[in-house]
Order: structure tokens, then C-alpha cells, then sequence
């Protein structure tokens, strides 16, 4: 209802994004922004290989093959050598993993995703209110997942949301999100 619609917005006002979509979970949102990009069966998405399972799991779940990307010890996110390493042809989305919710790094992997053609993916699942650069999360990458979970830093008991200033995934997803019915 309206709640939910007012909440969506201020989201969306808070992290700088053009649009937000809310969803059952991080989970859900990860799997449908799989779904808007297009991955499908034996495409490659690159993950860190520090992270909860859902990550791999919904990539899998679209029969897609998660490729492990080392992490960089210091912050436990993704390690920019080993991503650029196992970047190949069927490369088809990076998913970045703000571990702790500490975004250290994106930018930089942002950076090596838009010289290769590759979406990025944020898994800010625990990430709500960090930045980078003075960046808010869900501002950065072409897609951004949050969670509101229990455990997250926002609960709602349940729940997760979308963010992205793309406007073709944003239409992708505000009709598939509504079952056509928007």
C-alpha cells in the first residue's frame, strides 16, 4: 500500500538512485536482477568468494556458473587481480559483495565491469547508509541489492530492494516485479 510506496521512495531519495524496487528479500533481488540483465543458462557471474550463500545460489538457480573470485584480505571484498584474471567471453555480470557492509573497492571494480561491457552487481545486502567516495551504496553499480532482514542494519521484518539509474532495467523490472500488470 502507501507505506510501502513512501518507504520506496525514501529509499530511493536516501541512496541517490533513480529508481527502487522492493522485493521479498536480498535473495529475491539478486536473483531477479539476475533475471533483468539476462543471465541464463552456462553464462558466467563472477562472485566473491566471501560471501552468504544466496550469492552463489541464485546464479546457480539460473543454471548459471558462479566463478569464485579471491578476496582481498585487508577488506574481504573482491580482489581486483583475480576478478580481471577470470573475466572471459561468457563473463556476463560481476556481483560485488560489500562484506560487513564496508564497500571498499567498488569504484575500482565498477571500473574494470564498464571497460569489459560487464553489468555490476551489488550485493549490499548489509550495506544501507556506507558509501565510498562519498557515494551511498545503491548509487554506484548499475544494480544494488539490499536486504531487511532481522539481522541487517534496517528491519522490516523481511523484505529487500533494487536499486538502479538504469532506465531499461528499471522498466524490465517494474513490469515483471507487478506481473505485467503496471
Amino acid at each position: 500500500g502507501e507505506n510501502v510506496k513512501k518507504f520506496a521512495h525514501k529509499l530511493g531519495v536516501e541512496v541517490g538512485a533513480k529508481h527502487t524496487f522492493l522485493t521479498t528479500s536480498a535473495t529475491t533481488a539478486l536473483w531477479v536482477s539476475l533475471k533483468a540483465l539476462g543471465i541464463q543458462a552456462n553464462d558466467e557471474v563472477a562472485i566473491s568468494d566471501f560471501s552468504f550463500p544466496a550469492t552463489a545460489n541464485v546464479v546457480e538457480d539460473l543454471r548459471a556458473k558462479p566463478v569464485f573470485v579471491d578476496v582481498n584480505f585487508d577488506t574481504f571484498n573482491m580482489n581486483v587481480d583475480d576478478l580481471i584474471s577470470k573475466i572471459t567471453k561468457k563473463t556476463k555480470a560481476v556481483i560485488f559483495v560489500d562484506a560487513f557492509g564496508n564497500p571498499t573497492g567498488l569504484h575500482e571494480i565498477k571500473d574494470i565491469c564498464d571497460d569489459h561491457g560487464i553489468p555490476l552487481v551489488e550485493d549490499a545486502a548489509c550495506a544501507l547508509g556506507s558509501g565510498e567516495y562519498d557515494i551511498p551504496c545503491g548509487k554506484i553499480s548499475d544494480i544494488t541489492c539490499f536486504s531487511f532482514h532481522p539481522r541487517k542494519l534496517l528491519c522490516t521484518g523481511e523484505g529487500g530492494a533494487i536499486t538502479t539509474d538504469n532506465d531499461e532495467l528499471a522498466k524490465w523490472l517494474e513490469s515483471r516485479l507487478l506481473h505485467g500488470a503496471n
